[in-house]
């Protein structure tokens, strides 16, 4: 097609480098990257392809490529997320808690000391 083989080389590296990426547990910005750059590498083979009219019998792995990238990005199990503001904690409510402990600790300033 044309490109440099220094291109080739370095699209090669990125391409390791995201697989990778894609295997490390518990990275979810870092896979969220890797998934577009497969993602803009398959999209862009595509449109090079098309553009030059160089071997067109590889579209199809291509789109291929490109849907399974798009449905594993899709599919992929979601990091949990933190509780919301005031959200129900381990059965308390968090404001309730406050609001009881300020309470209970108001009437024992009323009452005096325990002793």
């Amino acid at each position: 097609m044309g490109y440099p083989s220094y291109f080739l080389v370095l699209l090669g590296c990125w391409k390791v480098l995201g697989a990778v990426a894609l295997l490390v547990p518990r990275r979810p910005l870092l896979k969220e990257w890797a998934y577009a750059g497969a993602f803009f590498a398959y999209t862009g083979a595509i449109v090079s392809h098309l553009t030059t009219g160089y071997d067109l019998g590889e579209l199809p792995l291509l789109i291929a490529l490109t849907a399974l990238t798009v449905l594993s990005w899709a599919l992929r199990p979601q990091p949990p997320h933190p509780p919301a503001h005031g959200a129900v904690i381990r059965g308390h409510n968090s404001a309730r808690s406050v609001a009881t402990a300020l309470v209970t600790a108001r009437l024992r300033c009323r009452r005096g000391p325990a002793w």
